[in-house]
């Protein structure tokens, strides 16, 4: 064996060798970077619009609720519309009123949805025989708000009278005739999202 063989044998890698290898490391783990940043960046991205689709959902899901809980308030003779719509303080947009079954509780219910600083709010409130003789507040500090939907920049609302057709919701629509449809639009995170509501159960 001669002494060029042993020194082959024995030598390393070169430092231009190493050089190259880093070079190469570094690339993959800049492209590794990027490819696990645009992961995460995605999962943000699904979390949120996820987040949003529920609120949604749960949005109409209980607009549809105290829809439905409304037709049988016309039979019972408390001399006021079961949907209605009304404005609060100056603003020009209008809240939509709802008198409706309590639930599993006997009674009635008031039930206002509004858009208050971007947010949709359900407001709600007990209802006694005191307010027959006139228009109980759809507003009033007895009410519990909570918030159901954000970045809400308007809503608005036309009701289905059968003798009339669609009607804008801007106030007592019904007349003799029950209202028995919503349509609901609302304006979303710069969308415009449109839900028409069956009344009658």
């Amino acid at each position: 064996m001669t002494r060029t063989t042993q020194r082959r044998r024995h030598t390393g890698f070169t430092l231009l060798e190493l050089l190259v290898a880093i070079a190469l490391m570094a690339i993959l783990a800049v492209l590794s970077w990027r490819g696990l940043d645009s992961v995460l960046r995605s999962r943000t991205n699904i979390t949120a619009a996820s987040t949003e689709l529920n609120s949604l959902v749960v949005a109409f899901s209980q607009m549809d609720e105290d829809l439905r809980r409304t037709w049988p308030v016309r039979l019972l003779g408390v001399g006021q519309r079961a949907i209605g719509f009304q404005r609060e303080g100056g603003d020009d947009s209008f809240a939509l009123v709802l008198l409706r079954e309590a639930g599993p509780v006997p009674g009635l219910q008031r039930v206002t949805y509004r858009v208050r600083k971007g947010v949709l709010e359900r407001g709600f409130a007990a209802w006694n025989p005191e307010m027959m003789s006139g228009i109980a507040s759809a507003f009033g500090d007895d009410f519990t708000w909570q918030p159901i939907l954000e970045r809400v920049e308007a809503v608005e609302y036309r009701a289905w009278v059968p003798s009339r057709g669609w009607v804008a919701g801007t106030g007592d629509v019904g007349g003799k005739d029950p209202v028995s449809g919503l349509e609901v639009t609302v304006q979303h995170g710069g969308e415009r999202l449109v839900r028409v509501f069956a009344v009658k159960d």
